[in-house]
């Protein structure tokens, strides 16, 4: 599935020193739910940060 790919590439990224997994809160959520077993509940409050 795309969402596990591009997860599992965002953590590689994030131990690299290159990303953070906080700047994709979405993908990283759909991925917990598809592969960690995870409860929906949609971190809306992340995407209200101000720019």
């Amino acid at each position: 599935m795309i969402a596990t790919r591009m997860a599992r590439a965002v953590k590689t990224l994030a131990r690299a020193g290159k990303a953070r997994e906080s700047d994709f809160p979405l993908l990283m959520h759909v991925n917990a739910l598809l592969n960690e077993g995870a409860a929906l509940d949609i971190p809306w409050k992340e995407f209200q940060k101000e720019m």
